[in-house]
């Protein structure tokens, strides 16, 4: 919270904990859940979609305050052991940890780390940065500006 406005928020933390698969959704991504403990402003039970899941994923990140100054702090948990679904790839691409502003002493290490780290065949298709976030916790900030033209 903004210590001269509380009503701003100037950050939120995203821990990512888990991943619910498409497999572990049910019979098909369209099926409706209900979401626990949250009512429309009529009072129904809101619904949604394992597509709805994967929109949430990104859309949460675009809240802005009022003074476009928000930030997320964003990490994997320390327990995640989740398979790492293939749209992931292109929230990372947005979201994620950016290696082109690493110090030359850590861009070092994601290479070393990139010839060193064993992967499935499924893990492949990520980036070496990814598993490094993942496997050593490392958390990283993102913000970003409008540009109204």
């Amino acid at each position: 919270m903004n210590k001269g406005d509380p009503s701003v928020f100037l950050y939120h933390k995203f821990i990512i904990t888990s991943f619910i698969s498409n497999k572990d959704w049910g019979q098909h991504p369209s099926l409706l859940k209900t979401l626990k403990g949250l009512k429309s402003i009529t009072g129904s039970n809101l619904h949604y979609s394992y597509h709805d899941y994967m929109d949430a994923f990104e859309k949460v990140l675009f809240y802005q305050n009022k003074n476009f100054d928000h930030s997320w702090f964003l990490m994997f948990d320390k327990k995640f052991s989740s398979t790492i679904p293939p749209w992931f790839l292109k929230w990372w691409e947005m979201f994620g940890s950016a290696p082109q502003i690493f110090l030359d002493l850590l861009q070092d290490t994601l290479r070393y780390f990139s010839l060193r780290c064993r992967l499935t065949p499924h893990g492949e298709q990520f980036l070496a940065i990814l598993h490094m976030t993942i496997m050593y916790r490392i958390h990283w900030i993102s913000m970003w500006n409008y540009d109204i033209k």
